[in-house]
């Protein structure tokens, strides 16, 4: 379950950012108090990942986390249980976004869908392809399941790269042809 929170770029948080290890690779994780405004799979460390936060929120305080807090978010957002936990998610987008985004939310574990799916299930049928741009602008890697989203060819991209998504959702109980 997920509590979205629409952000603008004058927005001021005091926000915090490392890097963790998961099942999946290295992450690069942002978040503020007890929300997440910013999770990507990243090869390496990189300036221009910090870069690229301090666009998103140029009026934030943004500090290094230098108390393996980083670690511990990620941490809780991988881990298998049966239990659904709770995270607030601080986005930047239109409200058309924020509703993909949403929409993206309620694809059950285990399953694709394809763009025109979602388009569909929002009641826009003819809106796949900014359907589509919503999706390659989403965040919040794993959380907002992006990963669940397939070309109805079958093959798809993948922001993170598709060997990534193809692991995620084979842990997902998925497996592409």
């Amino acid at each position: 379950m997920f509590t979205f929170e629409i952000a603008s770029k004058k927005s001021h948080y005091n926000i915090k950012y490392g890097y963790a290890d998961c099942y999946f690779g290295k992450c690069f994780v942002a978040f503020s108090n007890d929300a997440i405004c910013h999770l990507h799979f990243v090869d390496k460390e990189s300036n221009s990942h910090i870069q690229e936060l301090i666009k998103r929120f140029p009026e934030a305080n943004l500090q290094e986390d230098t108390t393996q807090e980083a670690t511990e978010v990620v941490d809780n957002i991988f881990v298998d249980t049966n239990t659904s936990k709770n995270f607030r998610l601080i986005l930047q987008g239109t409200d058309f976004q924020a509703q993909v985004w949403q929409q993206l939310c309620d694809i059950p574990k285990g399953q694709t869908w394809s763009y025109e799916d979602v388009a569909v299930a929002m009641n826009k049928p003819k809106a796949i392809r900014p359907v589509a741009n919503a999706i390659a602008s989403n965040e919040i890697a794993y959380l907002i399941p992006c990963h669940r989203v397939i070309a109805k060819s079958g093959k798809s991209k993948y922001r993170w790269g598709p060997d990534r998504k193809i692991s995620i959702l084979e842990r997902e109980g998925v497996h592409l042809g």
